[in-house]
């Protein structure tokens, strides 16, 4: 008979036999849930981590303002079709030439050609091409450009059409830009 000092816990089975109750630290099943809830804890952190440190930069702040100005970028592709305006771009290492056709091509004497990146908005660059004979524009690209890139040509200072086009610079360094 247990005396009042020494408390044992037991457990009796079927047959009458005494065994000890482990303590719940020492079973698997405690264990396995605690591991499961603190793996979704860390992961949470994590995911918290990575939401702070990396902003969505395909995201605008002003979409509102940008979904506005939809209808007057429309009508720059549209005048452009209008004139018949196209052009041929080559890009040599870290140059650019631009052979430019069309009603209003001869109206310009700077072009502003940018290279928007079409998932990392601080990547994008844009080029002032300056025209050296008539429809022939050139400039220099600040750093190589790879891959993928949507490219916009506007006339400088005023943007009276637009020619836009997405390219591969990894796949050819001349390209040919269409209404």
């Amino acid at each position: 008979m247990p005396t009042s000092n020494s408390v044992t816990h037991t457990k009796t089975n079927a047959v009458n036999n005494a065994e000890p109750v482990k303590p719940w630290h020492r079973h698997f099943w405690p264990w396995f849930i605690i591991a499961l809830l603190g793996t979704v804890v860390v992961a949470s952190f994590i995911t918290l981590g990575i939401a702070i440190h990396f902003d969505d930069s395909v995201v605008r702040d002003n979409y509102y303002k940008e979904g506005l100005a939809i209808n007057q970028e429309k009508k720059l592709d549209e005048r452009a079709r209008a004139a018949n305006i196209s052009a041929q771009m080559t890009i040599e290492q870290q140059g650019i030439r631009l052979d430019l056709r069309g009603e209003l091509a001869q109206h310009a004497s700077q072009m502003m050609l940018q290279f928007i990146h079409p998932l990392h908005a601080d990547n994008d660059l844009t080029v002032t091409l300056t025209e050296v004979i008539d429809g022939t524009f050139i400039g220099n690209l600040p750093r190589p450009l790879h891959g993928h890139w949507v490219i916009d040509l506007q006339p400088a200072p005023t943007s009276t059409w637009r020619l836009r086009s997405r390219i591969d610079l990894d796949s050819s360094k001349t390209f040919s830009l269409q209404p």
